[in-house]
Formats: structure tokens, C-alpha cells, sequence
């Protein structure tokens, strides 16, 4: 799953807050080190984001639409086992 470059940007700032109180003040050097640490853990987490995010949907899909009495899909997002 490919995060949005925009996702990116948002968490290495937000990463920066923890380290260096601001993104102004990260070093030019580090910026591009810390685009990638936050590339990484959100790629690593997306699957586990998805997943929740469509069970959360289709719950909420289920609730509304009782009448349908359809079967619960497979989470495309969760591994079969």
C-alpha cells in the first residue's frame, strides 16, 4: 500500500515536534531522513489502518442497512489466517 506523499510530510513534521520542537528546526540534512522513517513506519501500519477503517464501514454500512440481512464479506485488508 503506498502512502500519499502529504501523509508523509505530515508525520515526519509531526515526528520533528517530538525531537526538535519544530520543523524549522530540524537541519536541511535530516529532513530528508526523517521523510523516510515516516514513509516506513506508516507503510508498515497501513495494512493494520485499512483493515480497521473497513470494518468500521461495513459495520456502520450493516447498521443502516439491517434490512438487507447480507452476509458479512471478507475483509480484503485482513490475511486469512
Amino acid at each position: 500500500m503506498t502512502v500519499p506523499d502529504e501523509a508523509v510530510e505530515a508525520a515526519a513534521k509531526a515526528l520533528a515536534i517530538v525531537a526538535w520542537g519544530e520543523w524549522e528546526y530540524v537541519p536541511t540534512a535530516l529532513r530528508g531522513r526523517m521523510r523516510r522513517d515516516a514513509r516506513i513506519t506508516l507503510e508498515a501500519a497501513a495494512p493494520f489502518i485499512a483493515a480497521q477503517a473497513w470494518d468500521e464501514g461495513w459495520n456502520a454500512f450493516a447498521r443502516y442497512d439491517s434490512d438487507q440481512r447480507q452476509s458479512y464479506p471478507d475483509n480484503p485488508y485482513r490475511s486469512a489466517t
